[in-house]
């Protein structure tokens, strides 16, 4: 686990992550910080090439996190026309390079069920670091 388990460095974020996650701590949105990040934040040394978040896909969270979108793409969200496609099961994971801010973060026992899901060789690896912690 990490020394400081309430704190993680800004370093690990590029500028334009760590600005989409002030907007959306700003909007109030329910989200997490998941995949790589989260396995680097809980100790395993590997590389990871995006920033993963999962978030409550209820309406009115939607709502929210479509207006943070629209602010950090300055009003041309690429794909997306409106909030009732993140809604429901048409939810994604958003996948930007970067981050900052106090982030939420998927729990230990929650990651390891993600990434026996994903079934990837970097998350079967991952799964390996992971269950050591337990």
């Amino acid at each position: 686990m990490p020394s400081k388990p309430d704190q993680i460095n800004k370093d690990y974020f590029s500028p334009d992550i760590l600005q989409f996650i002030q907007l959306l701590n700003e909007h109030e949105v329910k989200y997490l910080l998941v995949g790589g990040n989260a396995v680097i934040y809980f100790g395993h040394s590997r590389l990871t090439a995006d920033t993963n978040f999962f978030y409550d896909p209820d309406t009115e969270n939607c709502g929210r996190l479509f207006k943070a979108l629209y602010v950090f793409w300055q009003g041309d969200i690429p794909g997306i026309a409106d909030s009732s496609e993140l809604a429901g099961d048409n939810h994604i994971s958003v996948d930007i390079e970067g981050a900052g801010q106090k982030i939420p973060m998927i729990g230990l026992q929650e990651l390891i069920i993600n990434k026996k899901a994903s079934n990837r060789p970097n998350d079967l690896e991952d799964i390996e670091f992971l269950k050591k912690l337990q």
